[in-house]
């Protein structure tokens, strides 16, 4: 008869050298005298309770395995590689739908709900297949060589949906209904093969990398931060570098070698390691236990639910932080890396944290809790935050990266603790669905697809209906609640409720109640547009000073909406403007020389023009103003967000109360997309967008978009193009007008205002009729509208407003050298050419001759002293003849 255990020495657990079994890295455990099959119904009884949400305490000598073993060291910069190649394809293929779908937030939906879709589903389907696999890193090398294969076929299923989507004519031609639909087919078409399969590789890596007796699947967690952490990499070399440098086809098919490039590393080392690889378990083809099953539903839910509450304030972020940051590319890409790298943080701090406590719904309730007062108090601190990002601006005029410390901070301070949060939310769930190497691929894929599941009901909810319902600062409470409503869940449900249920409902109330009572993020955060740096702040930043200017901010919004595109808001600080996205994008009477002759101008160069187009509805200025002449039969407007259509109407007074004129037709939807997709055709073209700076404006300033506005041009047909010459450089506005003429052959310059410029293009070069001109401007309404908008009475006044010909384009094609052409898909900078053009001066010497296309002057060109007889002939036959200098055809 054995010796019995000696619980007087309490009970120390160790392993016996005779009963010691090893399979791969698992070992039998026991005590002096306790037989092994007693032991082994211990450890099924123990198991059992911890996968029933039952904390299970480690023996005493029993230490988990070393996380840093032979196979993570593997597998670690395999899903590293592969998270920055992720990153670059997602970011790439957003840029290229924009191009085809434009940059409506349903087209963007029906992109991210593919793209979501593909990862879930292809890891619930791997997941098992995965974890039958003897040799997983093979199966993974074998995944990610069809990941890159496919993924280098997509700039040409690209072109394949563009033609078809062109064809069948969008929402302009098959509604907003049968729009939607083509959109998730012919993204199905281009990405659905290439996510479905690298759903799968996240589960085929833990399979490889994780242990047996791992309970809280420390391995897995590591491998899904450092997947993550290649992502952060992915979208910072993207976003910074690599499009502004190659091209976004170029950038994607650099991703996909690299992809490839991973891919033959996990093959050489799967034969490598073919001699240490274990028999599959024999727990793949054990049935699950009902009680088990029953958990898991609660586990798979809990997934759902958190990835419902992040996508949603992922939606939160870009709407709250753009007005304190920017608003530009850079921004958002910054947002998108440090959410990331929250969420790489996170799972890698899981591995290291947390040692004394077991995967049980009560973890999950506590990060949940945590999640959530994490997501308050930015919403507590309000505008604290929008007056810390104002001052931690620095000096107009400076480089990028003179910004980015302040974006990161402020970035940080909102988005970094909740993502740290939410990064060991997704491993603990799946430890909470098992342990060790048993099922792990199949359970990553599981809590991958119910968590991608979720994610994309919030973005579509958050997008669609939420925002626009509830505004942003609403939903940013409502997540808080949800996530406080998920904890309490999950508490209720652990089979000892009584121990974590109250303090959970404590810290839950406490958190929802501080949200519910505080004022949160005002006017001043929201529209004050600090980001672009015109914030009304004090000189002097007292806390007298910074009251009084906290309080004209809030007064001075009369009117705020979030829609489905913006937040939009009017104020009355400087007349009647509208905000969108914290900068004002239009006003009432300062802003009147651009917007009232922009449209105007093309109607007096072009008496023939019946039918025009402006691409932007504003304060309905433009619109209003054409329809007013009695010639124009109809005025179309292209408008993205339809919360702008209560700013015109607020406007009636000054835009000829467009919103009644039965000669106004709104058009609700992407300006590139119903040029591309629409029958119309036109006399008068007129763009005005936002600044080109601005996230999703620049595709307004590229070839192919004035190739789209050619399209739709009758043949004498004129287009002009709005560009604020102000927040840009020369090289960014010579750009401009560069691109435009490799689509237009003639281009003008106007300057309508002291720092914007009318571009007026078309397809043969014009002669104007002096005599005509006198007649027409003192005409109805041009009469009233030159002496509001430009205070000119003569045709001198008029032509004073002109700043060169046709002769500029060429010269700024040439001063560009071979890139002249800003397309969308091939975003080159032209460095090189770049620098040794500004050293040269030769914009200067344009602007000293009137092309003050760069607005740094800041003054009129009918300002300047005339040139001498000689100089002004040699400028006028190069193209930089200034004001009224330019030809005029005398009448016959």
């Amino acid at each position: 008869m054995g010796k019995p255990p000696s619980w007087v020495d309490g009970g120390r657990w160790r392993r016996d050298p005779s009963k010691d079994v090893t399979t791969g890295r698992r070992a039998i455990w026991t005590t002096p005298g306790l037989p092994s099959h007693t032991l082994g119904a211990m450890a099924t009884r123990a198991v059992s309770r911890r996968r029933h949400g039952s904390a299970v305490v480690q023996p005493r000598g029993a230490a988990e395995p070393r996380l840093f073993s032979r196979a993570m060291w593997v597998v670690a910069p395999l899903v590293l590689g592969s998270g920055l190649c992720a990153l670059v394809y997602q970011t790439a293929w957003q840029r290229e739908f924009r191009l085809i779908f434009g940059a409506s937030t349903a087209a963007s939906a029906a992109v991210v709900a593919v793209f979501m879709g593909g990862l879930g589903f292809g890891g619930l389907f791997f997941g098992s297949r995965a974890d039958r696999q003897a040799n997983p890193l093979r199966f993974y090398a074998a995944l990610e060589t069809a990941v890159a294969l496919t993924a280098m076929a997509t700039p040409t299923l690209m072109d394949l949906a563009r033609h078809i989507y062109l064809a069948l004519g969008g929402t302009a031609i098959l509604g907003h209904l049968g729009g939607t639909a083509i959109r998730l087919a012919l993204a199905a078409l281009v990405l659905l093969p290439t996510t479905f399969l690298a759903g799968g590789t996240l589960g085929a890596a833990a399979r490889a990398a994780e242990q047996e007796g791992d309970e809280r699947r420390r391995a897995t967690a590591a491998i899904y931060g450092l997947n993550t952490l290649g992502a952060v990499g992915g979208c910072l070399v993207a976003t910074f570098w690599l499009f502004e440098g190659l091209g976004t086809r170029r950038t994607l098919w650099l991703a996909a070698a690299a992809n490839l490039l991973v891919a033959a590393a996990a093959l050489l080392l799967s034969r490598a390691r073919a001699g240490a690889v274990s028999a599959v378990d024999q727990a793949e083809s054990q049935p699950v236990a009902p009680s088990r099953a029953a958990t898991e539903k609660i586990v798979l839910a809990g997934a759902a639910a958190v990835g419902f509450a992040f996508f949603l304030l992922e939606l939160v972020w870009y709407r709250m932080l753009g007005p304190v940051l920017g608003g530009t590319v850079y921004t958002f890409g910054l947002l998108l890396a440090i959410a990331l790298a929250g969420i790489a943080a996170g799972g890698l701090l899981y591995t290291v944290t947390l040692k004394r406590f077991a995967a049980t719904l009560s973890a999950f309730a506590a990060t949940c809790l945590l999640e959530a007062g994490a997501v308050a108090v930015p919403y507590l601190l309000g505008d604290q935050v929008a007056l810390l990002a104002n001052s931690l601006r620095p000096a107009p005029g400076s480089a990028l990266s003179a910004y980015l410390p302040g974006w990161t901070l402020i970035t940080a301070l909102v988005v970094l603790p909740p993502s740290v949060i939410a990064g060991a939310q997704f491993p603990l769930l799946v430890a909470l669905l098992g342990h060790g190497r048993a099922r792990v691929a199949r359970h990553v894929g599981k809590a991958y697809f119910w968590n991608t599941v979720g994610g994309i009901a919030g973005a579509l909810a958050g997008g669609f209906g939420l925002l626009p319902l509830l505004t942003a600062p609403g939903c940013w409470k409502a997540v808080v609640i949800l996530l406080s409503a998920v904890a309490l869940a999950a508490a209720a449900t652990w089979p000892r409720p009584k121990n974590v249920l109250p303090a959970v409902g404590a810290g839950a109330a406490l958190v929802v109640g501080a949200c519910l009572l505080a004022d949160g993020p005002s006017a001043v955060w929201r529209h004050s547009s600090i980001g672009v740096g015109r914030a009304n702040a004090p000189a002097a930043p007292t806390p007298n000073a910074l009251r009084a200017c906290v309080n004209d901010m809030r007064r001075s919004i009369v009117w705020e909406r979030d829609g489905v595109e913006s937040s939009v808001a009017v104020q009355t600080l400087a007349a009647l403007s509208f905000v969108v996205n914290g900068k004002v994008d239009g006003n009432a009477r300062n802003d009147a020389p651009t917007q009232v002759m922009g449209g105007l101008l093309g109607a007096l160069l072009d008496p023939g023009a019946r039918r025009s187009l402006v691409i932007g509805l504003g304060s309905g200025s433009t619109a209003g103003w054409l329809a007013a002449l009695p010639a124009m039969e109809r005025t179309d407007v292209v408008e993205l967000e339809p919360a702008i259509l209560d700013v015109a109407r607020m406007c009636g007074p000054v835009n000829h109360d467009a919103m009644d004129n039965p000669k106004v037709r709104v058009i609700e939807g992407d300006a590139r997309e119903i040029l591309m997709g629409g029958r119309e055709r036109y006399d008068l073209v007129f763009s005005e967008p936002s600044n080109p700076y601005r996230a999703g404006v620049a595709s307004l300033f590229t070839r192919e978009f004035y190739d789209a506005v050619a399209s739709r041009l009758e043949p004498d047909g004129l287009f002009l193009q709005w560009v604020q010459a102000y927040d840009v450089d020369e090289w960014t506005v010579s750009t401009i007008v560069a691109t435009l003429g490799t689509v237009f052959p003639d281009v003008e310059i106007w300057q309508s205002h002291q720092t914007d410029l009318l571009l007026v293009a078309s397809r043969r070069p014009r002669r104007l009729d002096a005599t005509s001109l006198r007649a027409r401007i003192r005409e109805e309404p041009f009469a009233t509208a030159l002496r509001g908008a430009w205070r000119a009475v003569e045709l001198e006044d008029v032509l004073a407003r002109f700043v060169a010909g046709g002769a500029l384009t060429a010269w700024s094609s040439r001063s560009l050298g071979r890139c002249p052409a800003r397309s969308s898909s091939t975003w080159r900078a032209c460095a090189r050419r770049r620098r040794r053009w500004e050293r040269a001066g030769r914009w200067s010497r344009a602007e000293s001759t009137g092309t003050a296309s760069c607005g740094s002057a800041r003054r009129s060109t009918s300002s300047r002293p005339p040139l001498p007889p000689r100089s002004l002939a040699r400028r006028r036959r190069s193209g930089f003849a200034p004001g009224p200098t330019r030809s005029i055809c005398p009448a016959s």
